[in-house]
């Protein structure tokens, strides 16, 4: 039997985390989603929409990019336990680190919270960087 690198380490211990977190916040997206939070038929009047259909739409997208990230963490996970079946992972991880690009490009032009968007980004590359490693033990 191998023995486990450190970068299964990383990634189980990361992935786990991910699992945990992006499972609260799919019950967080739904729970907006269907205005349990918030009950109000309030009309902005710039929009013309109502808050509880903004928080409809906002939920559902929660609902949805966390179901993408929990999927990318699994995949993550099943591979760092056996990295003959790493592929998956690595390859999603390699599209959201090139998201990852994007945002922080986009965050220093805008001007916004350019700390925050780097170190998620940072966690992103450095998931993805740790799945070719690990990737590269199948071989």
């Amino acid at each position: 039997m191998n023995p486990v690198s450190p970068w299964q380490k990383f990634l189980k211990i990361v992935a786990i985390i991910s699992i945990v977190v992006n499972a609260l916040a799919i019950v967080l997206g739904v729970m907006v989603a269907t205005a349990i939070l918030d009950n109000s038929d309030i009309i902005d009047a710039a929009s013309g929409i109502t808050y509880s259909e903004a928080g409809a739409v906002v939920g559902a997208l929660m609902v949805v990019v966390c179901a993408v990230s929990l999927l990318c963490a699994l995949l993550v996970l099943r591979g760092a336990k056996n990295p003959a079946k790493m592929k998956p992972g690595m390859i999603l991880y390699g599209i959201l680190s090139v998201f990852a690009i994007i945002n922080v490009v986009a965050a220093l032009i805008s001007g916004s919270d350019v700390l925050s968007v780097i170190a998620q980004s940072v966690l992103t590359w450095l998931v993805f960087f740790g799945s070719v490693q690990v990737n590269k033990l199948a071989r």
